[in-house]
């Protein structure tokens, strides 16, 4: 069995059954090893601030989601990141083709890439390797 290129995802989105299909493809590819998910942006940032919770090397974040969309919990989360001990793999994951979205996700520094929904997971394991550097 090939070693899974992530050792932990953690997959933020408000919609379930994107949240099941991203999992299920997560482990499918072994592309993590285990897979956490929260509802919004919110829970996400409260569950990477627990002490107790894995810090993910992987995230995928929605982009629309109401009370906290992916954007602003890119706000939250660069006052959040000294904190961890690593610094996760992040990618929006979104269907829309918005072109502000684009140019939005291009200019945050701890966004890796932009990708459209449903995910390819040659893709993503494409965009996850040349930012291993493997």
């Amino acid at each position: 069995m090939s070693k899974p290129l992530s050792n932990r995802a953690l997959i933020v989105d408000d919609n379930e059954f994107d949240r099941f299909i991203h999992q299920k493809l997560l482990h499918h590819h072994k592309i993590a090893q285990e897979v956490f998910t929260c509802h919004g942006g919110r829970e996400a940032l409260e569950w990477l601030q627990e002490k107790d919770n894995p810090v993910p090397d992987l995230i995928l974040l929605d982009i629309m989601m109401p009370e906290m969309d992916g954007f602003e919990f890119l706000t939250h989360y660069d006052g959040i990141l000294s904190r961890l001990s690593l610094e996760p793999a992040l990618f929006l994951v979104s269907s829309s083709e918005d072109e502000q979205d684009l140019k939005r996700a291009r200019k945050n520094p701890h966004v890796l890439r932009m990708l459209h929904k449903p995910l390819s997971p040659d893709t993503l394991i494409k965009h996850l390797k040349t930012h291993q550097g493997a």
